[in-house]
């Protein structure tokens, strides 16, 4: 148990060591330890948290529906469908603990969802195509799921857009490799 424990803790260890090497070994232990104590103690209120968590399902609101639709018949619930659907759910569920863990909502936390959320829209969008017309599945669920990606690409296309990250404001996640790049040599 010792040796794996040590196993464990080496990669820790050896930066901890290369951090005291170069004399700042307070900011290792300050970075990797004490920074997310002080960020879990600084959990946004209720209020803020339903905010956040109601603009995310505003900006998703095109898969949330499409998802609901995988659950408003009764054939949903059974077969590979119905259970691909409950995975997918507690999948969801369990994405929406991870993000009201920290209690502090930021908007790239809801990311979590889209990986349990693609799969029920995809799971909606079938169900939808199938009532639509039982004959076309295939092309009119391609046709649902190609809507739904260019709602969610167009939002985030014109927030993007309108602050000009990239067009005509520089783009922050460039500058920083850059900034990374030349620290680096």
């Amino acid at each position: 148990a010792l040796a794996y424990a040590l196993l464990c803790a080496a990669p820790t260890l050896l930066l901890a060591l290369a951090y005291w090497l170069h004399g700042h070994l307070f900011e290792f232990l300050d970075g990797s330890f004490m920074a997310p104590f002080r960020y879990s103690g600084g959990r946004v209120a209720l209020a803020e948290a339903a905010k956040q968590t109601g603009v995310a399902l505003l900006i998703l609101i095109g898969p949330v529906l499409a998802a609901l639709a995988a659950f408003t018949w009764r054939e949903a619930v059974r077969g590979w469908f119905g259970r691909t659907a409950w995975i997918a759910l507690l999948w969801f569920a369990t994405t929406s603990a991870a993000i009201a863990g920290p209690g502090m909502f930021y908007q790239h936390y809801f990311l979590l969802w889209l990986p349990p959320l693609a799969l029920l829209a995809a799971l909606g969008a079938r169900r939808l195509a199938a009532l639509a017309d039982p004959a076309r599945t295939g092309p009119v669920m391609a046709a649902i799921v190609a809507v739904l990606v260019l709602v969610s690409w167009q939002y985030e296309f014109a927030q993007r857009f309108q602050r000009g990250i990239g067009f005509h404001q520089p783009d922050p996640v460039r500058q920083v490799a850059e900034v990374l790049r030349r620290e680096a040599e």
